[in-house]
């Protein structure tokens, strides 16, 4: 199937540099069908880097860590599943019938024999503290391999930051959220040149921008009308129903709207190109030694409040730096906290409003069509549209999540992502991981939160018990995962391909256009996270899910790193951000493992080796806060001999040229005039949307 549509549909599947715009063209040949398992398995740390960028081969790194880690604890969970299967061929006959039904029940923690303390049998007492060895055991590999991809992608983003190709490598980010008013760029100017005398090149101020993004947004619209409309024979009719009028009306009109939306651009432009001030600016220095120092200074109220390595020019959320912005960001910070919260908390609600909505009680419409149906079709509509509305809730979630991350105005658009993703996960987990083990419903999680509200120590094992016996529910999930979903899903992408189809034969895109990536890098991402969590939170308890896990991950690694290089594109290039939150959502994965294995072993009535189970989060929570402290701040600076070294290749260079350029990659998008301005001399034929220059 693949090797039929790849070749069919090269404008979908390899539309990659036309998004990038940067970089070499994606690898020649191995393109259809299975040749791209060799190529990507072969590809080295530095092609993926060079096709894909740090965030792609920081994505590829963490799946590498991933596959790494249940291939060589899968040595110890065959440890485990042997000890267990011994456990239930050494049990007595009214043991072994209190087993649940199915092989895989013999291969758990969760079902050894529970009278452990007043049992003779030693196999027990062996799974319960091999088990104890094996959760230490995981717990260190897992913080070793975090350590190792850490020190791999500081090594990486620290090359970034000292490679001259790079628009950010010797520019900082100034970012101011309490001053009185905003500095001229004269002032900050002065400021940075009595800190590091002959060493500033140039600033770039963050302006207001005004109502230029309105006016932007209209002006392309109507000029991909007035497109549309040149392209049709003037005598037609266009329009709806009632409102439909000759193509020559229509387009005189949209050229008349067209032509006062240019001069009301116009005249906001130059309005706010007068105002040079702003709260936030971009220092670019001469060399990457003062670079390095600036990014420590601290500075009062009057200076710099924050100074720290410039993103990427696509990567620098422009919106909430500006000064008009300021008030309202706090302000949108504590309302997204607040609304992220209710729905996590309260996200049946939303879905009972949906299922009102659309109700055979409440809509006659509905219930008229229904009924008209045949009677088997009638009972499997009436059946689905319960579900429905939990259906469009989860399909919508990641946008939502995505929205939510916005309203924490990051400076950088990766960031907003990878809290996106945060959010998505976290969801994930309670929901979609604890939920289901409750019953998959919040007034379950309620009902049992109340009746052990006294005791926190009841409510975790609760938890962890009825976690521990869906294991073989997850291996379904993770088995329809790699049979179906990821093979017939991100193997072919035709979801993708029919709706980019359209879409050109609309209109809504270009044929030059590259296509949007097929799901939002955050949703594949935490998809990702919720496989690997499956297979930790499972591996000491029932070693089986660790088969499940790693298969995915494998399966996940050829064909994302597929999609990466031919057909995803990174909208927001980090350089690396992104790891910061995987790292932190994989000590979560690690916390919710030990809460599995500690559960158990106390309904096991095993209380020394849960009392043993304690120092393991601690352990995690003491290298998830030594990567923050020690391996963070290494994100954004640079040692000193490496800038010393990078210094020595800065050849000589036309300074007024480089300032330019510094200028030109930072400058708002909204400043930048489209090439299809309507002046008096341009007419409606002459349009080419999409096109920016600065004018």
């Amino acid at each position: 199937y693949a090797c039929c549509l790849h070749p069919r549909c090269k404008d979908v599947f390899y539309a990659n540099p036309l998004v990038r715009k940067t970089g070499p063209q994606p690898p020649v040949g191995n393109r259809g069908g299975f040749g791209f398992i060799p190529l990507v398995y072969r590809m080295s740390d530095d092609e993926f880097e060079q096709h894909t960028g740090l965030d792609g081969l920081v994505f590829i790194l963490f799946m590498r860590m991933a596959i790494k880690m249940f291939a060589w604890f899968g040595i110890v969970g065959f440890l485990l599943a042997m000890v267990y299967l011994s456990c239930y061929y050494t049990a007595t006959d009214a043991d072994q019938e209190s087993y649940p039904a199915g092989g895989l029940a013999m291969i758990s923690l969760a079902n050894v024999p529970f009278d452990i303390a007043a049992d003779k049998n030693s196999a027990p007492w062996a799974a319960v503290v091999i088990s104890l060895i094996a959760e230490y055991g995981l717990t260190f590999w897992v913080i070793y391999l975090l350590r190792q991809t850490w020190l791999i992608v500081i090594d990486r983003r620290a090359r970034a930051l000292t490679n001259s190709a790079n628009e950010n490598s010797r520019a900082v980010l100034v970012h101011n959220f309490a001053l009185d008013k905003p500095l001229k760029r004269e002032e900050a100017r002065s400021l940075f040149d009595e800190m590091f005398p002959n060493e500033v090149l140039g600033i770039s101020m963050i302006r207001n921008t005004g109502s230029l993004t309105k006016l932007l947004a209209k002006h392309e619209m109507l000029a991909r009308r007035s497109e549309h409309l040149a392209s049709k024979d003037p005598d037609d009719t266009a329009g709806m129903c009632c409102r439909k009028k000759k193509v020559s009306e229509l387009r005189n009109k949209t050229q008349t709207e067209l032509a006062d939306t240019d001069a009301s651009l116009l005249k906001e432009r130059k309005q706010r190109l007068a105002d040079d001030s702003g709260l936030n600016y971009l220092v670019l220095f001469r060399s990457y030694r003062a670079t390095n120092t600036a990014k420590q200074v601290r500075m009062g109220s009057k200076g710099a409040m924050s100074v720290f390595a410039a993103p990427l020019p696509d990567d620098l959320n422009k919106e909430v730096l500006e000064p008009q912005a300021a008030k309202a960001n706090e302000a949108k910070k504590v309302v997204g906290q607040v609304l992220f919260w209710l729905m996590f908390l309260f996200y049946l609600i939303p879905v009972a409003g949906l299922s009102l909505l659309i109700s055979l009680d409440n809509n006659d419409w509905l219930a008229d069509i229904v009924k008209k149906l045949p009677d088997a079709v009638k009972g499997l509509v009436q059946g689905l549209l319960p579900s429905l509305a939990l259906i469009i809730f989860l399909a919508l979630l990641p946008t939502i999540c995505m929205a939510l991350a916005g309203t924490q105005c990051f400076t950088h658009r990766s960031m907003t992502v990878a809290h996106a993703f945060t959010l998505f996960f976290r969801f994930n987990l309670f929901w979609n991981f604890i939920g289901i083990a409750l019953g998959s419903s919040a007034f379950v999680i309620f009902s049992v939160i109340e009746c052990v509200a006294e005791d926190v120590g009841g409510l975790l094992t609760t938890i962890g018990a009825q976690l521990a016996r869906n294991a073989i529910f997850f291996c379904s999930y993770l088995s329809v995962q790699v049979l179906f979903t990821l093979p017939f899903g991100e193997g072919t992408l035709l979801v993708p391909i029919i709706i980019t189809y359209v879409k050109k034969k609309l209109g809504m895109l270009r044929k030059d256009e590259a296509a949007d990536a097929p799901e939002p890098y955050h949703t594949v991402l935490s998809k990702l996270v919720y496989a690997i969590l499956i297979g930790v939170a499972y591996a000491v308890i029932s070693p089986v899910t660790i088969i499940f896990s790693i298969a995915y991950c494998i399966l996940a690694y050829f064909l994302y790193a597929r999609n990466l290089l031919y057909f995803n594109s990174i909208r927001w290039p980090g350089q690396g951000n992104l790891w910061v939150n995987c790292s932190s959502q994989m000590i979560i994965v690690l916390y919710l493992s030990h809460l599995l294995v500690f559960a158990i072993h106390v309904v096991l009535g095993s209380p020394v080796t849960a009392v043993l189970m304690i120092p393991c989060p601690i352990i995690a929570a003491s290298a998830d806060g030594y990567f923050k402290r020690e391996y963070l701040p290494r994100m954004g600076e640079v040692s000193l001999s490496s800038c010393v070294a990078a210094d020595k290749h800065i050849g000589p260079v036309d300074q007024g040229k480089q300032v330019e350029e510094f200028d030109a990659n930072y400058q708002q998008s909204e400043f930048e005039l489209p090439e299809d301005l309507v002046t008096g001399e341009k007419s409606a034929s002459a349009h080419t949307p999409g096109g920016r220059s600065m004018q």
